[in-house]
């Protein structure tokens, strides 16, 4: 089933897991700023096969808020959505530099099971949005050059790989790999 809320800030989609399939308690929340229709669709339709339950959750950039109080109203809205999901801390995939940020501020302030860093930061200018520290005590991926505020040896890595092959098999191939992921993971 799919439900979908839209808010100023955020929009998000939530499926459940498909019926007859492994339900899974943790659920997954996948966070973007370009996410598509059809990406979240994949993302979503794959997780529910899997027996998870998940939402996307699409950050606005385009509003008159920056830095701080816009990662803030970002937490904000997150937080309350993966509340009303379930009493298990999710599984947070952040794709892009903005959603990396988000992460790290949610990592740093609520429970997680686990998280998942997607085509992250390479220009992101920090007076605009902050990083955050935290202490990695559940399983992180990352799919692309390991952030500089996480040691190597402490998180799996996957490598990006370059802009060669046609868009839409790279993000096929990487929704491969971070599946196989949380799939062994949780």
């Amino acid at each position: 089933m799919l439900y979908r809320t839209i808010r100023g800030i955020i929009t998000v989609s939530r499926a459940e897991a498909l019926q007859g399939a492994r339900k899974r308690p943790i659920p997954v929340v996948f966070v973007g700023t370009k996410t598509t229709s059809e990406l979240a669709q994949q993302w979503q339709s794959r997780l529910s096969e899997l027996g998870f339950d998940s939402a996307i959750a699409r950050l606005d950039v385009n509003n008159n808020e920056q830095g701080n109080e816009l990662l803030q109203s970002w937490f904000k809205d997150v937080n309350t959505k993966i509340r009303e999901m379930g009493m298990f801390p999710p599984v947070l995939i952040g794709h892009g530099e903005a959603a990396w940020r988000l992460c790290q501020k949610y990592v740093a302030n609520e429970p997680l099971s686990g998280l998942v860093l997607i085509s992250g930061p390479s220009s992101v200018d920090p007076q605009t949005l902050p990083s955050f520290e935290f202490e990695p005590r559940f399983p992180i991926l990352a799919v692309s050059e390991a952030p500089r505020f996480l040691i190597e040896d402490e998180i799996d890595i996957i490598q990006e790989e370059e802009e060669t092959t046609e868009k839409k098999n790279q993000q096929q191939e990487e929704m491969n790999q971070v599946l196989n992921w949380v799939q062994e993971n949780f």
